[in-house]
């Protein structure tokens, strides 16, 4: 669908079926009338901060994929840490991904510096 429809490829984890997918996903795709290699995209749901902050996050992740059998799975995943949001920054960006962007899940302003402290300045 993306090598039809869209610019790239997205992944939300990295690992076996995401990193097969990246590789097929940036291959020309010349039968969709593209040429160049497909932008690698990855998704990483993410918050940080004290428990209560946490907690917020979760019930906002939660609310949004309820309706999905495999809400609980995604909660679960949420990254809540320097560096488990290092890793798997790192990990995607070792696949080749072009682009990593971290989903917010807490709805405080102050996750900002809290992700960018983080992310470039470690923990």
């Amino acid at each position: 669908m993306t090598g039809r429809q869209g610019p790239g490829a997205g992944r939300q984890r990295p690992g076996t079926a995401g990193e097969a997918g990246s590789r097929s996903g940036r291959t020309p795709r010349p039968r969709e009338g593209r040429t160049g290699r497909p932008r690698l995209l990855a998704q990483v749901n993410v918050a940080l901060g004290p428990e209560p902050t946490l907690d917020r996050a979760r019930e906002e992740l939660h609310a949004y994929y309820r309706p999905s059998s495999h809400t609980d799975h995604v909660v679960r995943g949420l990254l809540t840490t320097g560096p488990q949001i290092r890793e798997a920054v790192a990990a995607f960006r070792a696949i080749g991904a072009d682009e990593v962007m971290l989903y917010c899940w807490s709805p405080d302003p102050d996750q900002v510096e809290r992700l960018a402290d983080a992310v470039f300045h470690g923990e």
